[in-house]
Formats: structure tokens, sequence, C-alpha cells
């Protein structure tokens, strides 16, 4: 999670893509930052901290899907 001054502004999380045994290993992964905050590197931030977590969850692979309408800046 990303917090400035106790108010959520971003947040991330990976989970299970599947149950299914050919997808061991593969996390889907989720990012969402406040529309005020984008583009000043937080989900940069997010992005290095869940990094270290798929590592110790045996996530070997990670999938993201975005929505044709999402824009940088």
């Amino acid at each position: 999670m990303a917090e400035q001054d106790d108010q959520l502004i971003g947040w991330s999380s990976l989970n299970p893509y599947s149950h299914r045994c050919a997808y061991n290993g593969v996390a889907d992964q989720s990012i969402y930052i406040d529309r005020d905050y984008r583009g000043k590197g937080i989900g940069n931030s997010l992005l290095h901290a869940w990094e270290t977590k798929a590592i110790e969850n045996g996530f070997r692979k990670i999938v993201l899907f975005t929505f044709p309408f999402n824009q940088l800046g």
C-alpha cells in the first residue's frame, strides 16, 4: 500500500493466476494509483515491493491485464 498523510493513495497485489496445476508459479498482478497521484513514481515503488514478494512466494511469471482506455499521465 502507498499512503500519504494517513490517506491510501495506491495499492498493489499478487494473487495466484489459477488453481490449475499448469499455472503453478504464475501470479496475476493488480495495481491502483489514485488519479491525483499518478505520474509521481508511486507505481514504480509498489512494483519494486511486489517483485520481492513474488520471489518469496514462488511466482516465476506475472501477468497483468490493462484496460485499453488507460493512458500515461
